[in-house]
């Protein structure tokens, strides 16, 4: 008789987990190029996996996520002939919390990369953990020494 109480416990969990909108910290796997508009030239980059990144783009991406900030943290990372960006937006309350980059733009010696940090939807069952959304983009390293700077937008 307890057996089945138990049983039907573990179920109702992991549904209210599956239903919750987590949000994985990871990129998909789906590594899709993306070809920003806008002003200066856009630059095409891809989201990348976390378990297909490089071992040194790996450590540094889990130096950036402990960071004990609630703010929005960077990196750069050069790998063989792509660049790894970085981006965390630090601690978050629940799960269901993401960084998306809408598109990466180099206007001569900066290359501005622009964010969209989106909140679970209202009234959404989510994790009641602290998370760290962060994502990995690459792009091909710029033949140039040049600044990166970031914005993060916030999603209405």
């Amino acid at each position: 008789m307890h057996n089945w109480k138990v049983a039907l416990l573990m179920m109702m969990i992991v549904a209210l987990i599956g239903a919750g909108g987590c949000t994985p910290f990871f990129a998909s796997d789906d590594a899709k190029a993306r070809e920003p508009d806008g002003d200066g030239a856009s630059l095409s980059f891809q989201e990348e996996s976390a378990e297909k990144l490089p071992e040194a783009v790996k450590k540094i991406r889990s130096e950036v996520m402990a960071a004990d900030s609630e703010k929005l943290s960077h990196r750069e990372v050069r790998s063989g002939d792509r660049t790894y960006l970085i981006l965390s937006l630090g601690q978050r309350p629940t799960g269901g919390y993401a960084i998306q980059v809408e598109k990466v733009v180099r206007k001569g010696d900066t290359i501005q990369v622009i964010a969209e940090e989106s909140p679970p939807p209202k009234g959404s069952f989510n994790t009641q953990v602290i998370t760290q959304p962060t994502t990995v983009i690459s792009l091909e390293t710029p033949d140039e020494e040049v600044q990166y700077r970031y914005r993060l937008k916030e999603s209405p």
